[in-house]
């Protein structure tokens, strides 16, 4: 749903359904056609940190929702958010939104709605893909010389998303150089990716 206007037109359908679903879409639905009630979020560098990350914009917390509901709402196909806005009012632009609910269909306590999906905003982070973790940060950094947290070793195991592509049995820190990387894909996902020989 990258837009409110897209998620309170699949719960009004919902709500206008024969499902179980539809009183507590409708619920939901009456607080979602309200003025959306928008954060301001700001991402910012700090002194030890190389490149240009900054963003701002904002979010929404979301209404709470039933389990059941969520599922319903997943069942609805991807739909791209590049160049989208999920709301605005006179202050706040908002480029998604959050949750409070430990499941739901977006994540939890998020600063997501900080950054535009845009070839922009996406290049800034990928333009650097493959490079050691330790270029990122000049030798301000309090842990430079130490081990710096490697990518895959968070994403899933702090409830921000929702699966990790590889094996979290096996993730462990590994420092900057990448010695030790005894990362694997997750044997869950295999069935449904196209990789190389090399990288199951």
């Amino acid at each position: 749903y990258p837009t409110r206007e897209s998620l309170t037109d699949k719960l009004d359908s919902i709500s206008k359904g024969d499902s179980t679903l539809a009183a507590e879409a409708d619920k939901v639905l009456r607080v979602l056609t309200k003025p959306p009630r928008l954060r301001a979020i700001s991402l910012g560098m700090n002194d030890y940190e190389v490149g240009d990350l900054n963003a701002h914009g904002g979010t929404e917390q979301l209404p709470e929702m039933s389990d059941a509901l969520t599922f319903e709402l997943l069942r609805e196909p991807f739909k791209s958010s590049l160049g989208t806005e999920w709301a605005k009012d006179e202050k706040v632009t908002a480029f998604a939104p959050e949750s409070n609910q430990p499941f739901s269909f977006v994540t939890t306590e998020n600063n997501e709605g900080a950054v535009r999906v845009d070839r922009q905003n996406c290049s800034k982070c990928h333009k650097d893909a493959n490079k050691p973790i330790r270029t990122f940060y000049t030798q301000k950094h309090p842990k430079y010389y130490s081990s710096i947290v490697a990518y895959a070793n968070t994403p899933g195991s702090d409830q921000q998303l929702r699966f990790n592509i590889f094996d979290q049995t096996l993730l462990k820190t590994f420092g900057n150089t990448g010695v030790n990387d005894n990362r694997k894909i997750n044997p869950k996902l295999l069935p449904i990716l196209d990789l190389s020989p090399g990288l199951k």
